[in-house]
């Protein structure tokens, strides 16, 4: 964590083993020498690969294809990066693999497209779109990601992620770049994305008497914004997960496929087939230009391949459990094959993923705990005083990423976050959960981000209401719910309205307001 602010260097194995050597120096002091570390003068890159070194983790697969693998270790554009992701390759999805770079072709030379990826949990989705991001990108090309979680308390949760990319890559640009946005509708768009404020001229704040509760101008201005910038470069955006999206991210999402999309603009939303969003993305989809690829799942041999590359010792027949239990999930195969580490061959996925967690350090159980409970990233500063002092933070995290059990990501000011490595691993630690022992979590939660002084009180009023105050999470909800209206993010406002007139509110006269 120390050493993230590095420029990009070289990586070579030589290099690489010199890491390896002062690292191990450093853990074995007993305390970090941060003058020495920062000495080393080491890339951002290298110093994810040495922290997976000193894990056993050969780095010479990282090596062997750098600029894919940096995309994935560093979590940039809000890339899915993660043991998956860097470690196994793409296995038995290769035709559709193929269709997405047939669409993606279409899309740069004939016309924008919108692509519904379609898909149950664990199917690949994630994996298919780091995939095609990666491609992008090395052609140089735009990759604006964003990803919905199940329990995200933030304005326009579907396109959270999506403006946070943009912002980066906004603010690659040159000052003279920037210049010729069209600043009226960055200005509208800053007004329900704080994160775009200010990347031209003044802010947004004088311009909300103007635009008012006009909620679809942020549509307009939003496909206005694609419009002007793919004129220089190609642009996919990916929504993963859209099923767990948002209402309000949902109208403002909507707009940009009712009329033909851009020659340069690439839409892929990922979502299963279940739920409000879906039942409402089928609706608005009758009729419109849209494809739609759904993913089976995978093929027996394809299977028992990926088990392989995942560490599970299969010669000549697979196990029966391997093929029975898991179903041509790509994400239950890997979960057995590295349960199949522990024991011969594990009785259900629910005990492949028992089995994942027990070999976790005990504070690292705890962090895993939190992340269950706050049902999206956290960010690190956030775990740390949550866990108020109860572990080795960074020892325990960095042994959870080595396991695939936790991923690095990036919040929207930079910041380093924590995530599962995929929803099934948050459902089995959610079982492991007594009800008292989720609400003290939750206390925990409160507390460390009414603390945090950068933190969002969006989510604040949940973490109360969950560990059974009341009172607090009334007080949070009115202060989250005026900054939801002021982002014009009123189906968000409603329903922290409606925690407040549920749980609070007794006088009248403020139950009118």
């Amino acid at each position: 964590a120390h050493l993230t602010d590095m420029h990009f260097g070289r990586v070579t194995p030589e290099r690489v083993q010199r890491l390896k050597s002062e690292f191990r120096e450093l853990q074995e002091s007993g305390a970090p020498q941060l003058p020495r570390a920062r000495s080393l003068h080491v890339s951002e890159r290298e110093a994810f690969i040495v922290m997976d070194l000193c894990d056993g983790v050969d780095y010479a697969q990282v090596l062997r294809s750098p600029k894919r693998h940096s995309v994935a270790l560093s979590g940039a554009d809000g890339d899915p990066g993660g043991p998956e992701e860097k470690l196994l390759p793409l296995v038995g999805r290769e035709a559709e693999l193929e269709r997405l770079r047939r669409i993606s072709v279409r899309a740069c030379n004939d016309g924008g497209r919108v692509l519904v990826l379609w898909g149950a949990s664990g199917m690949g989705k994630t994996r298919l779109l780091a995939e095609l991001g990666a491609e992008w990108r090395e052609r140089g090309d735009w990759v604006l990601q964003g990803r919905c979680y199940p329990s995200e308390f933030v304005p326009f949760a579907s396109l959270d992620g999506v403006m946070d990319s943009l912002r980066q890559r906004l603010l690659r640009l040159s000052p003279a770049e920037r210049s010729l946005l069209a600043r009226d509708e960055l200005q509208v768009l800053a007004q329900a994305f704080p994160v775009l404020d200010g990347l031209v001229g003044q802010g947004s704040s004088r311009r909300r008497r103007d635009l008012g509760r006009n909620v679809g101008q942020l549509g307009v201005a939003l496909r206005a914004m694609f419009t002007q910038l793919v004129w220089d470069r190609p642009i996919a955006v990916f929504v993963d997960d859209a099923h767990w999206g948002d209402e309000d991210g949902w109208r403002v999402l909507s707009r940009l496929w009712q009329e033909p999309l851009p020659r340069g603009l690439l839409l892929v939303l990922a979502l299963r087939d279940e739920g409000n969003i879906a039942a409402q993305l089928r609706q608005d989809l009758a009729g419109a230009a849209v494809e739609e690829l759904t993913l089976a799942p995978l093929a027996d041999d394809s299977c028992v391949e990926l088990a392989r590359r995942a560490g599970m010792p299969v010669d000549g027949e697979a196990p029966p459990s391997l093929l029975g239990l898991g179903g041509g999930n790509p994400n239950w195969v890997i979960h057995l094959a590295r349960a199949a580490r522990t024991v011969e061959s594990p009785r259900s996925l629910q005990e492949a993923v028992a089995l994942r967690l027990a070999e976790a350090p005990a504070g690292g159980i705890f962090v895993l705990k939190l992340l269950a409970v706050a049902g999206g990233p956290l960010p690190e500063a956030i775990v740390r005083r949550a866990l108020e002092g109860d572990a080795d933070f960074h020892r325990d995290v960095g042994r959870l990423r080595a396991q695939g059990l936790v991923v690095a990501r990036r919040t929207s000011r930079g910041d380093a976050a924590l995530d599962f490595d995929h929803d099934s691993t948050r459902a089995g630690v959610l079982e492991l959960l007594q009800e008292e022992e989720r609400s003290s979590l939750l206390a925990r939660l409160a507390r460390a981000v009414e603390s945090e002084r950068r933190a969002s009180s969006s989510p604040i009023a949940e973490y109360h209401l969950g560990a059974g105050n009341p009172a607090r999470a009334v007080d949070s909800a009115l202060v989250a719910a005026a900054k939801a209206r002021e982002q014009l993010a009123f189906a968000r406002a409603a329903r922290l309205y409606e925690i407040a007139l549920r749980h609070g509110c007794a006088d009248p006269g403020e139950r009118c307001n």
